[in-house]
C-alpha cells in the first residue's frame, strides 16, 4: 500500500493520527507531497518509509532536509519521479498550476500525486490517474490523507478524525 498526504501545515495532532492510518494500512511507502512548514513536524513521521517533496510553504529548506535525513526519509526540491509495484509515479506540490498541467497532459505516469489546493481529488486524463489526498491544513473542514492499492488501482481517502476501515 501506498500512503499519500500533503499540506499537514504543522498539524501534530492530524500528522499522529495519519501516520497511525498508514501504519495500520500496512503502507510500506508514504509520499508527502508538499508544505509540511515545520521541520519540528518531521520527526512525528518517524518510522514511515517516507519521501517528501517541497512546497510552496516550506522555507528552511535545510532545516527540513537535516530532519528528514535524522528520521531516514528523503527530501525532494521540485518533484519525485519513482516506480511503485511496476507503475511510473510522479510527486509534485502543485503550486504552478501549469506545470502541473504539463506533467499530467505528458502521458509519461500513470499517477500524479499532487497537494497544494488543500482539496482531495481523484480524476483520470487519459492513462493517467491524477491524486491528490487533500489536506490536515488548520482551517480545513475535512481533513483527509489517501492509501492507494496500486496492483488493484483503488483509491481510498481517508479522514483523520474518524474510525479506520481497512480495504
Amino acid at each position: 500500500m501506498l500512503g499519500i498526504i500533503s499540506d499537514t501545515h504543522e498539524n501534530v495532532f492530524g500528522i499522529k493520527k495519519s501516520v497511525d492510518i498508514f501504519k495500520a494500512m500496512e503502507c510500506d511507502m508514504v509520499i508527502h507531497c508538499g508544505d509540511i512548514i515545520s521541520p519540528g513536524t518531521v520527526q512525528f513521521f518517524k518510522g514511515l518509509n517516507i519521501k517528501f517533496v517541497r512546497g510552496n510553504c516550506d522555507g528552511d529548506v535545510e532545516m527540513l532536509n537535516k530532519k528528514i535525513q535524522e528520521i531516514n526519509g528523503e527530501f525532494f526540491e521540485d518533484t519525485y519521479e519513482f516506480v511503485y509495484e511496476g507503475k511510473k509515479f510522479i510527486a509534485y506540490h502543485g503550486k504552478d498550476r501549469m506545470k502541473l498541467k504539463k506533467i499530467v497532459e505528458a502521458r509519461q505516469y500513470d499517477y500524479v500525486l499532487t497537494g497544494h489546493t488543500h482539496k482531495k481529488e481523484d480524476v483520470r486524463v487519459n492513462k493517467t490517474r491524477v491524486i491528490n489526498p487533500g489536506a490536515l491544513y488548520p482551517t480545513v473542514e475535512e481533513k483527509t490523507v489517501a492509501v492507494l492499492n496500486v496492483p488493484k488501482d483503488e483509491l481510498r481517502f481517508m479522514a483523520v478524525n474518524k474510525p479506520l476501515d481497512k480495504f
